[in-house]
């Protein structure tokens, strides 16, 4: 899974998109579009930093996919 993260003053945004694009191959391509699995954002000044968000994320990702959440990549 790929997580990609808009943070901000005002508010964190957090994404998870799949990797795979299907043929074993994580690497990214021009033909290929991630599917998202999973979006949240959060109030930023309700958290101290942002290890405290990230785990928030991870944990309600995990609830929502009913799957443990395992990153290959990230971008913010």
């Amino acid at each position: 899974m790929i997580i990609v993260g808009d943070i901000g003053g005002t508010k964190t945004q957090l994404a998870l998109y799949q990797s795979d694009s299907g043929s074993g191959d994580s690497r990214p391509t021009s033909n290929i579009r991630p599917k998202q699995l999973f979006f949240k954002s959060y109030r930023s000044s309700a958290f101290n930093d942002f290890d405290a968000v990230l785990g928030l994320f991870l944990e309600d990702a995990r609830l929502a996919l009913q799957k443990d959440v395992v990153l290959d990549q990230g971008a913010l």
